[in-house]
C-alpha cells in the first residue's frame, strides 16, 4: 500500500473517487471528498485478493443484458464507459452466450462464472496451462 506517501492534504483515489487526506495515523486515514486537481495517490494492495462470489459475477453479466440497467448506481465518471461497453456486448452476444476473444496467448472465454467454476472447467477439460479469474478463463 502507498501509505508512506500519505500526507495531510494529499489527494488519493479510492473507490473511483478523489479524496483529500484530512488526518492519518497508523490506525486510520480520515478523508473527505475532493474536487481537487493534480496527481493522486492510488491505494495498492499486495496479493490477489479473495475474489468475487460467483453470484456477483453472474449478477454483473445479468445486469449488462438487462433492459433496465441501474445507471444511477454507477459513478458519473464511469457511466459513459459502462454504457459503451454494455452496448458493444449486447450487439455481439446475448445473456446465454459465452463470448470469447482470440489472443496471442490463446482464447479468453468471458464466463462471468467466478474463479472456482473457471478453474474447474479448465481442470475438467484437462487444459495444460490456463489462467482463471472471476470473469474469464484463458486457455492456450
Amino acid at each position: 500500500m502507498n501509505l508512506l506517501k500519505i500526507r495531510r492534504g494529499a489527494l488519493v483515489q479510492f473507490a473511483g473517487k478523489r479524496w483529500k487526506v484530512i488526518k492519518y495515523s497508523s490506525d486510520s486515514i480520515i478523508l473527505e471528498p475532493s474536487q481537487g486537481r493534480g496527481s493522486v495517490i492510488h491505494f495498492t494492495y499486495p496479493g490477489g485478493g479473495i475474489g468475487f462470489d460467483a453470484f456477483l459475477t453472474n449478477l454483473m453479466w445479468q445486469l449488462l443484458h438487462s433492459d433496465e440497467f441501474p445507471v444511477r448506481l454507477v459513478e458519473n465518471n464511469l457511466r459513459d464507459r459502462i454504457s459503451y461497453a454494455r452496448d458493444r456486448i449486447r450487439k455481439v452476444c446475448n445473456v446465454n452466450d459465452v463470448p470469447y476473444t482470440q489472443m496471442l496467448e490463446g482464447i479468453r472465454y468471458y464466463t462471468f462464472a467466478g474463479y472456482l467454476i473457471n478453474k474447474a472447467v479448465a481442470l475438467i477439460t484437462e487444459q495444460p496451462e490456463y489462467k482463471a479469474d472471476d470473469i474469464s478463463l484463458l486457455v492456450p
